[in-house]
């Protein structure tokens, strides 16, 4: 098949969950004879990378694109031009797939939510989990989806973590880009009161965004993290093999988000057999080798608003685990587990039934 990818956001792909996603489908399906091109807002050049074409998009040539290929993929962060790609799609009556993740921005503009019931034939849709407005959306509209993981990749997390035990130092991970409602105001909070209980290091992996917001937001960030009582190390744009080391080096995987689909950075902890402790975000429920924690209250947009007291029991959820090696090791093992079940190597061919 000869297949185009639509996105925001492509090469070079950081630790972002979109690119990941978009960097491993498009990988996995080129690996299996197909044609893959992706084209994003944000490529500054054409370049190829891993026998993916990459090229830039934009709404002068859209048409174009999706004139030249035989299978339109539209992935969820581009709903900036996603109504364009309707209007496209409609003049041409070619069928597209969507993976409507975040597709809760879209749903508050009346002409795009129109435009997508108008063309719900045309569209095969794809959701990561049932737990997000996406499906929801789908399922109060009778619209057939399929559900297809995230997963992560084998030859990349194919190592032995090293079994648990006291010390005198604790490693906490995080690997979350600086974008508002990413919950590192509420990290630093935990963090806080769990170095009063052991010494710790948060290791904080993003990459450097170039939205003025996110700029922003990680300078401030950078600043607080320089005045707390305990060591922030910001690792920023790590080469692949540095964040997956991340994965294996660290104690305990913190994720304080307050709003996920399928977050692929719990799936990599897991994979690495490193425990992770979250919000209940997403499809985190769904997910073993960890232990995610409810917060009292969501805003109207869907974002968990953790109270101090919810700060507080995540930080005392770190500070139990890290004081059970037995049950460290266990949620280990479990995360392991479920990592080999979700590979992106199996999961592409679901891809390439559906699309």
């Amino acid at each position: 098949m000869n297949i185009a990818i639509l996105s925001n956001h492509v090469y070079p792909f950081h630790v972002g969950g979109s690119e990941t996603v978009i960097k491993n489908v498009s990988e996995n399906l080129t690996k299996k004879g197909h044609d893959v091109y992706v084209y994003g807002c944000d490529a500054f050049e054409d370049r190829n990378i891993g026998g993916v074409a990459i090229s830039k998009c934009s709404i002068n040539n859209l048409l174009d694109i999706i004139k030249k290929h035989e299978k339109i993929i539209v992935y969820s962060d581009s709903f900036l031009l996603l109504n364009h790609v309707l209007k496209c799609q409609s003049v041409l009556g070619k069928k597209v797939t969507l993976f409507p993740v975040g597709m809760n921005a879209c749903l508050k503009d009346n002409n795009l939510r129109n435009l997508l019931l108008l063309n719900k034939n045309l569209i095969n849709f794809i959701c990561h989990s049932n737990h997000y407005d996406d499906a929801k959306f789908l399922v109060a509209n009778d619209i057939q989806f399929k559900v297809i993981p995230n997963g992560v990749c084998f030859e990349e997390f194919s190592r032995i973590k090293t079994p648990f035990s006291k010390k005198d130092y604790y490693n906490l991970l995080c690997v979350a880009n600086t974008f508002p409602k990413k919950g590192h105001e509420e990290l630093l909070k935990v963090c806080d009161l769990v170095s009063k209980r052991k010494h710790i290091v948060l290791n904080i992996c993003c990459h450097e965004t170039k939205w003025q917001v996110g700029k922003n937001l990680q300078r401030i960030l950078q600043a607080k993290s320089k005045n707390l009582n305990y060591k922030v190390n910001w690792h920023i744009n790590l080469p692949r093999e540095n964040l997956i080391n991340q994965y294996y080096d660290n104690d305990i995987f913190v994720l304080c988000s307050l709003k996920e689909v399928a977050p692929v950075c719990i799936l990599e902890s897991c994979a690495a057999g490193l425990p992770w402790v979250s919000f209940n975000v997403g499809n985190v429920s769904e997910i073993p080798g960890g232990v995610k924690l409810d917060a009292k209250s969501k805003d109207i947009n869907g974002y968990v608003v953790p109270d101090f007291e919810d700060i507080s029991k995540v930080a005392d959820q770190i500070c139990d685990l890290l004081d059970d090696n037995v049950i460290m090791n266990r949620l280990s093992e479990e995360g392991i587990g479920y990592g080999n079940s979700v590979r992106w190597e199996s999961i592409v061919d679901l891809y390439e039934l559906y699309i």
